[in-house]
């Protein structure tokens, strides 16, 4: 069977290696090209055949967006199956994307999750098949889930944990396999690339924004989350437990993670 070609276009270079090292060496897909100029990915995309595109919106010369108008020109045929990295999880930025996008990735993103999905959407069974775009309303309403789970236990917004918390409870919601996950060397360093700090600072401020809020919080809402478990002469959970369950609670669980057209 005649493998699948896969062009990836990210303006982050550590993002271009880290994904074409993810996908070399499937027995279904190559890595045809991965570039960082939104120009050359349309002209490598109308010279050749892609047939899968993962795109950041975030390109030299020429965005994602308008990259995605410009192939939407081209015939359904030539045109490649495309998964979108975004680096925002708002609606109104999202809705360009809602009537191209196969899948979208809300960074940071579980790199296995974008293996499995791509793999999960250019199967066979599922190539034969017409399916809708992806709903990128999931993205936006696991961010939600998120925003509102850590405001309810007492977690402040304005600390900067928060925001590390956001994100880390995202890759264990978003993982297939978030056991696998580890949270000392896949998490914190991964953060600390997205926050421009070393992973030391990110496990610190992780854990302070949860002893606060476990000091100051509402303790009722603590013991929806983590039971009635909860006491004075147990104390906080660690980082690691207290993203795994709130991952658990925030979770969305769809069937496929895509929607079959009626």
């Amino acid at each position: 069977m005649e493998k699948q070609r896969l062009l990836i276009a990210s303006i982050s270079e550590r993002e271009r290696k880290t994904l074409t090292h993810a996908f070399s060496g499937l027995e279904n897909i190559e890595v045809a090209a991965a570039l960082d100029d939104g120009s050359a990915v349309v002209n490598t995309i109308c010279r050749e055949r892609i047939d899968i595109l993962i795109m950041d919106p975030v390109l030299k010369q020429i965005d994602g967006l308008r990259a995605m108008e410009l192939l939407c020109r081209l015939p359904d045929e030539r045109r490649p199956l495309l998964f979108l990295l975004a680096p925002f999880s708002d609606d109104r930025l999202l809705k360009p994307w809602q009537e191209q996008a196969a899948y979208c990735f809300v960074k940071p993103y579980c790199l296995e999750s974008v293996v499995l999905r791509v793999l999960q959407l250019c199967a066979d069974d599922a190539a034969e098949a017409v399916y809708a775009p992806f709903h990128l309303q999931n993205a936006t309403l696991l961010e939600r889930n998120i925003t509102k789970a850590l405001l309810s236990i007492g977690v402040p917004a304005h600390h900067r944990g928060y925001h590390m918390l956001r994100d880390a409870i995202r890759m264990y919601a978003q993982s297939d396999n978030p056991i696998d996950l580890r949270i000392t060397l896949d998490v914190y360093p991964r953060l600390g690339e997205i926050h421009d700090c070393h992973a030391k600072v990110v496990e610190h401020a992780i854990r302070t924004s949860i002893e606060y809020a476990w000091v100051h919080g509402d303790l009722n809402a603590i013991h929806a989350y983590f039971g009635y478990t909860v006491d004075d002469t147990r104390g906080k959970p660690s980082n690691a437990e207290f993203i795994m369950r709130m991952a658990e609670h925030v979770r969305i669980k769809p069937t496929r993670g895509f929607m079959k057209m009626q």
